[in-house]
């Protein structure tokens, strides 16, 4: 595995690995680096759009963007493909109960609520 992952590794190496662990070490690296052009280099190039795990390319490109508007970098324009936009909406945990996905639905960071994807606020935190 590279130094740092990139979010187009993510999707690449999903093939061999755990894409939720994949995802989440994506998040800790960019948090990691300091500079803005390292951050940059972490999400500068598209991942591979035939490698589609479910939703997670529309997750990848959320969660891009929304790490570099919080980095204070420009985000790619790939993000804003078609393709990494959900035409369905997708709560997480599969959760069924309209109290639940209302509350979800209100409490998503807007990159992802604008994909149809409602993971809740803490989508991008780490411990």
């Amino acid at each position: 595995m590279p130094e740092f992952l990139k979010a187009k590794d993510v999707m690449r190496l999903a093939e061999t690995h755990d894409i939720v662990l994949l995802f989440n070490q994506f998040i800790d690296d960019f948090r990691y680096v300091k500079s803005p052009g390292e951050k940059a280099a972490l999400i500068e190039d598209e991942p591979d759009a035939d490698k589609l795990l479910g939703g997670w390319l529309c997750n990848i490109a959320a969660a891009v963007e929304s790490l570099a508007v919080e980095a204070g970098i420009e985000v790619p324009g790939w993000t804003q493909k078609q393709e990494y936009f959900s035409p369905v909406p997708f709560y997480s945990y599969d959760i069924k109960n309209e109290e639940f996905k209302e509350y979800f639905k209100a409490t998503t960071p807007e990159p992802f609520a604008r994909r149809n994807l409602f993971p809740g606020e803490n989508v991008l935190s780490r411990c």
